[in-house]
């Protein structure tokens, strides 16, 4: 039995494609979390680990999907790292505040 050979061509995607544009898109959504929930530097520094994971999406070796799994991710966690934090700290206030009692 033949098998005949598919008319199209198999599509083969440049690998530094996704960080290229996930990096300037997380750098932006990072720099718009911090200007929309002002943060302390020193808790602001926590935005460098989503920021991380899309630098790590730079990995040559990586798989197109591990490389979309790393950007979007990072960049949705820098935009919303501040936000989280606050909730964390305001949860934190209104148990230690519930505790303590006035």
């Amino acid at each position: 039995m033949h098998t005949t050979p598919s008319p199209l061509p198999a599509v083969t995607r440049p690998w530094w494609v996704v960080p290229a544009v996930w990096t300037p898109v997380a750098l932006l959504l990072a720099v718009v979390g911090q200007l929309t929930t002002p943060l302390p530097a020193p808790l602001s520094l926590g935005v460098f680990m989503p920021l991380g994971m899309v630098a790590a999406s730079w990995i040559p070796g990586l798989r197109h999907s591990q490389r979309m799994w790393l950007a979007i991710s990072g960049s949705t966690l820098a935009f919303f790292y501040g936000k989280a934090l606050m909730v964390v700290v305001i949860a934190v206030g209104i148990v230690v505040w519930l505790k303590v009692g006035d």
